[in-house]
């Protein structure tokens, strides 16, 4: 029996710790790793072998949001949550930089996306690698430049030629993203673009990442080992395949106040809602957002679903 710690970065970035139980190092022995057994998906969830309803308002599988996430909810009852954590930058990239390295982005130089922490910066990992541990990475991480310590980095980033996911798709016969756009929903906004996929999402990229670490943890492992799989999903833009998408009715879901005048959003941030076309959106654009978003983070659900049962 595998023990293993697991910990939620974010809906979109899942760190996966285990250790082979016969194989023991002084880390593990001193602090020791916390013990999770989560459940399976009943068959009728995403991810089981039953049939996939329609979700509604009244669904008690829903999480209080409106999403149907059970293998979230079902680690969150098992594991650590921490209710009252605070990011540490207002955007990711800063805030991701300060989990890699426990220092505050003033601190370890990233203090915007797209710009890398100092080449003096020290990441987990490293100290990780150091004791012993074999660092795996699949998917992306978002971090310039890439973390240290990892013994293996699996990507599934479209712009590099050579990525793995890249040569997944040739081997497919896919000579187009999987994840595009195919079916776009009509709006106002020519900014935006909001739809339904051209494949299946067990095509996309998150996907690809999962099964690539499932297989790695299916493995024989002799020495504990550090797993890290980075999803991009639910990220605009706003997609789905049609099975995900219909899981949810966008005429009944709830949707939160969008353009009110007195809604209180920051200047700033009320000046890049209206660059973005958010401004002059229907309401029925933005109930389609809202239900492909809650698409998104069913099918990242049922990725995590699939982790946690490679590692029972």
């Amino acid at each position: 029996m595998r023990q293993f710690a697991v910990t939620i970065a974010s809906i979109f970035a899942l760190s996966l710790g285990a250790m082979a139980s016969n194989a023991p190092t002084a880390h593990a022995q001193q602090s020791g790793p916390i013990r999770l057994a989560p459940l399976p998906p009943p068959e009728s969830a995403p991810g089981g072998t039953g049939a996939q309803p329609a979700v509604t308002p009244a669904d008690p599988a829903l999480s209080p949001g409106g999403v149907l996430i059970r293998g979230l909810d079902a680690l969150a009852e098992r594991g650590v949550m921490f209710p009252n954590h605070y990011a540490q930058a207002p955007v990711c990239g800063p805030s991701r930089t300060a989990l890699w390295t426990g220092r505050y982005p003033h601190s370890n130089g990233c203090m915007a996306n797209l710009v890398g922490v100092g080449r003096q910066e020290r990441s987990f990992v490293e100290s990780l690698a150091d004791t012993g541990y074999q660092c795996m990475s699949f998917g992306s991480n978002h971090i310039q430049p890439e973390p240290g310590g990892f013994a293996e980095l699996v990507s599934s980033r479209h712009d590099h030629v050579n990525s793995a996911y890249n040569h997944f798709l040739l081997e497919k016969g896919l000579s187009e993203r999987p994840d595009r756009i195919a079916a776009p929903f009509e709006t106002p906004s020519r900014s935006l673009s909001f739809g339904l996929t051209a494949e299946p999402m067990d095509l996309n990229p998150d996907a690809f990442s999962t099964d690539r670490a499932t297989s790695f943890i299916a493995g024989e492992h002799e020495a504990p080992f550090f797993l890290y799989l980075g999803l991009h999903q639910p990220h605009p833009p706003y997609l789905s395949d049609e099975a995900h998408y219909g899981m949810y009715d966008a005429d009944e879901i709830e949707i939160a106040p969008f353009n009110a005048p007195d809604i209180g959003r920051h200047p700033a941030l009320q000046k890049r809602f209206e660059k973005a076309g958010y401004a002059s959106l229907p309401e029925r654009s933005v109930r389609q957002i809202t239900a492909l978003y809650y698409a998104a983070a069913t099918f990242v659900d049922e990725q995590v679903g699939k982790v946690c049962q490679a590692l029972e």
